[in-house]
């Protein structure tokens, strides 16, 4: 449910896709216990453009919130968590 929602909200940037830029995001985020994301930072990746490290910042704040959450992570207050996305052109 969770990556279903983010990869809904995934964008490819224009520019981006113009000039070929590809690439993988690992992005790191804490999830509370309501579905919103909250410290969300893109982890460095020197062969991945900045432009389509802040278009996956930018998916993730628009998924949000990424509710339900498991109960046990209600009970918890949150947990921090990864995700890859991949920009790829067919």
């Amino acid at each position: 449910m969770l990556l279903e929602r983010i990869r809904r909200a995934k964008v490819y940037p224009v520019v981006a896709r113009r000039r070929g830029m590809q690439g993988r995001v690992r992005l790191r985020f804490t999830l509370l216990p309501d579905g919103r994301v909250t410290a969300v930072q893109a982890l460095p990746a020197p062969s991945c453009p900045d432009i389509l490290r802040r278009a996956a910042v930018e998916t993730l704040e628009r998924a949000a919130p990424l509710g339900p959450v498991p109960s046990e992570l209600q009970r918890a207050g949150g947990m921090r968590m990864e995700v890859g996305m991949s920009y790829r052109l067919k």
